[in-house]
């Protein structure tokens, strides 16, 4: 019988750890840097990494790595071909390639190809592949091709396939076309993939709504 807090798990997360401060070094080679102690108002843009270390309200678009690190904040929307949170993002976000760490808080709307969580999503996601690492969470709504699942996910998921670990905590509405589930816990209905019902235009306002007030709550 497997028991909790495993040498094996604690293995596991040292290794996710070391991997993602790994990826973080190799992404801020040469960028532009946003100091702890620096608060911008307004639009970003540029051709440049750029690394946030402060606060940012105002979009942030960038044709190059966009790095939000531990201490740093962005309350706005963003736009880059890849996005690395180790702080919080409130705003919407569209990118090829998404990575949550697990520091991170991102409260958004998500368009991705790729997306990894380590730490918290709390928004919609669209995307092709979406992973829920160990200590990932995500709540609100999945709409993907593949989700794999070894964290925590409540909400709704709606994709191809799904396939969950036996770490996964799984509730909500499940509308897949195929599922592999070894030995995670699942707690909702189930249901096939053609019977899910988009968000219409109501729900749509409100989730903007709910954005707009975080990003009040914080000013």
């Amino acid at each position: 019988m497997a028991l909790f807090g495993s040498k094996k798990d604690e293995k596991s997360k040292k290794d996710s750890s070391a991997r993602q401060k790994q990826k973080l070094s190799e992404a801020t080679g040469n960028s532009t840097i946003i100091t702890r102690d620096t608060h911008i108002e307004g639009t970003i843009t540029g051709n440049d990494a750029i690394n946030i270390d402060g606060k940012i309200v105002g979009d942030v678009k960038i044709k190059n790595n966009v790095i939000v690190s531990k201490n740093g904040t962005v309350i706005g929307n963003i736009h880059s071909p890849k996005v690395i949170c180790s702080g919080k993002i409130i705003g919407n976000i569209m990118c090829d390639h998404l990575e949550v760490l697990k520091s991170a808080l991102v409260k958004s709307a998500i368009n991705a190809d790729g997306v990894i969580v380590y730490g918290k999503i709390e928004g919609q996601i669209e995307a092709e592949n979406v992973n829920i690492e160990l200590d990932g969470l995500v709540t609100d709504k999945i709409q993907a091709k593949n989700v794999n699942i070894s964290g925590t996910f409540d909400g709704t998921i709606a994709c191809d396939l799904l396939s969950t670990k036996g770490t996964a905590i799984v509730k909500g509405g499940i509308y897949v076309k195929n599922i592999s589930n070894q030995g995670g816990r699942i707690e909702g209905s189930i249901g096939q993939y053609k019977d899910v019902i988009t968000s219409d235009k109501s729900q749509a306002i409100e989730k903007q709504d709910d954005i707009e007030e975080d990003i009040r709550k914080t000013d």
